[in-house]
């Protein structure tokens, strides 16, 4: 079995970085969104605002992600509500969350602001913002 991993991405600078979650931290907040909810406890300030690139938004996807259980293609999206100023938590199915698992990511965080539109590209170990000029302003079946 491996390790869990968060991938750590600055999209000011186009850095990234995959650090170890702690195995106890992902027994006690089990899923997606307890893992998210710890890491914006750790890391909100008080007199950072919801939109600053400095406020991290957070994807994650629980443990049975990517497996045959039923369910098992859930993720969570957290961070920082612009109306409230707390939280804002969300979560969806599909495709996402078994891929982010199947690249060796059970987490992806979030900071900073792209110079330019921009596609995260995730393939296993290797990690890229590409260029998304091209779809820009385009709507999601002209973009497909």
């Amino acid at each position: 079995m491996r390790a869990p991993c968060a991938l750590h991405i600055d999209l000011d600078g186009g850095h990234f970085e995959r650090r170890a979650l702690p195995v106890n931290a992902m027994r006690q907040f089990i899923g997606g969104r307890g893992i998210n909810m710890r890491h914006l406890h750790r890391v909100l300030r008080a007199d950072v605002p919801a939109l600053d690139p400095r406020t991290p938004l957070l994807f994650a996807a629980g443990p049975l992600v990517g497996t045959s259980f039923p369910g098992g293609a859930r993720f969570n999206v957290s961070g920082r509500s612009p109306q409230t100023g707390i939280l804002g938590d969300s979560n969806a199915g599909g495709f996402f969350g078994p891929e982010l698992r199947f690249a060796g990511v059970d987490q992806l965080v979030l900071t900073g602001r792209a110079k330019r539109p921009s596609i995260l590209w995730i393939d296993d170990e290797k990690t890229q913002l590409i260029d998304a000029g091209d779809v820009w302003g385009l709507d999601t079946v002209e973009a497909t």
